[in-house]
C-alpha cells in the first residue's frame, strides 16, 4: 500500500471514529463541562475541525479557513466537511507533496485530530453517554468514506 493510500485510510478512520464520538451524542453533551479548563464538546470538535483543515491548507498551499465555534450540528457538519476537503486535497494535491510533508502530517494534525476524538470519547463516557462498545479493528472502514453510519442510499 502506498503513502497515499495510507494517509487516505487514516482519514476514513478519522471520519469512522469520530462518527461512533457523534452518533446520537444527547443534546446536553456538547456543552458538558468536564472541568478544570478542559474544552466543551463543541469546542474541542471545532478545533478538531481546525486542525484538519490546516491540513488541508498545507496540502493544498492556500489559505486555511478560520470560524468561530458554531453550534453542535454545525460543527459536526463542518468536521465532516473539513475531511472530505482534506480527502480531497491528499487525492489530488498530496502527489507534489515530498515525502517529509507526508511525515509531518501523521506526526502533528492527524495525530493531533485522533486524539481529539478519543478525547471526545473519554467525554461521552464522563457526560454519562458512553459510546457503544465495538471491534474497531473489524470495522467496515473504506478510503473515501467519511460518514459514518453510513447515510440511506450509500455502500
Amino acid at each position: 500500500m502506498d503513502q497515499l493510500a495510507v494517509l487516505r485510510h487514516y482519514v476514513a478512520t478519522l471520519g469512522y471514529r469520530g462518527s461512533q464520538a457523534l452518533h446520537a451524542a444527547p443534546d446536553y453533551f456538547a456543552s458538558f463541562n468536564a472541568g478544570h479548563g478542559v474544552r466543551s464538546p463543541v469546542e474541542l470538535l471545532s478545533h478538531t475541525a481546525v486542525v484538519l483543515e490546516y491540513a488541508r491548507s498545507r496540502l493544498a498551499e492556500d489559505e486555511r479557513e478560520c470560524w468561530e465555534v458554531g453550534t453542535w450540528e454545525a460543527e459536526t457538519e463542518r468536521f465532516y466537511l473539513t475531511l472530505e476537503r482534506l480527502d480531497e486535497a491528499l487525492l489530488h494535491g498530496a502527489k507534489q507533496a515530498d515525502d517529509n510533508t507526508m511525515r509531518q502530517m501523521i506526526q502533528g494534525p492527524l495525530a493531533d485530530a485522533m486524539t481529539h476524538i478519543g478525547q471526545l470519547t473519554m467525554l461521552r463516557r464522563l457526560a454519562g453517554a458512553p459510546v457503544p462498545k465495538g471491534g474497531f479493528v473489524e470495522a467496515d472502514v473504506r478510503t473515501g468514506r467519511l460518514r459514518y453510519p453510513v447515510p440511506e442510499g450509500e455502500t
